[in-house]
């Protein structure tokens, strides 16, 4: 009698048991599926804004770039494509003047770096004035450096013209 009490006290705790185990499991898969909501908005967002960007975008590992963004692919004339094989030289983005600036912004230890002037090589033969900053982040849990790129050639011409009409008003 003693043993079928004590039989039927462990299977009550064993009932109670998984129950609890239930709630707490639908405790948790509800966290997880909210979490998972909050990280996917997350990321649309995160999308949205670099693919939105007006900065030129580029995420280089090993010296080889694995992300662009279009706002890049406009400043360079160059799709993705292009951009990311592997025998593509980073360096051939930049005139041959910007090229050694470029390669010590790439290996500067300045997070969130200064900006650095630059020149690239369009794909249709132009120059576009930019200025360059380079940070260092974690890319799919790899080291990685991120490029920006601000388009400067509008703001450039615009200095352009106001020191020669001083010097025009300086003449007479």
């Amino acid at each position: 009698d003693h043993m079928a009490g004590e039989v039927q006290r462990q299977q009550a705790e064993i009932l109670a048991s998984r129950e609890n185990l239930a709630r707490l499991n639908q405790t948790l898969e509800a966290a997880v599926e909210a979490r998972t909501r909050a990280l996917a908005e997350s990321e649309a967002k995160y999308r949205v804004l670099v693919e939105s960007a007006p900065q030129g975008i580029a995420i280089l590992q090993a010296g080889r770039i694995v992300f662009t963004n279009p706002a890049l692919e406009r400043m360079t004339g160059r799709g993705a494509g292009e951009l990311k094989t592997a025998e593509f030289d980073v360096g051939s983005l930049f005139s041959s003047e910007s090229r050694t600036a470029v390669r010590t912004a790439l290996l500067g230890t300045d997070a969130g770096g200064s900006q650095v002037p630059v020149e690239i090589q369009h794909a249709g033969g132009r120059s576009v004035h930019a200025e360059l900053q380079v940070a260092p982040l974690l890319f799919q849990n790899e080291p990685a450096s991120m490029i920006l790129l601000s388009d400067v050639s509008t703001l450039r011409d615009l200095q352009d013209r106001l020191v020669r009409g001083e010097k025009l008003r300086a003449l007479g």
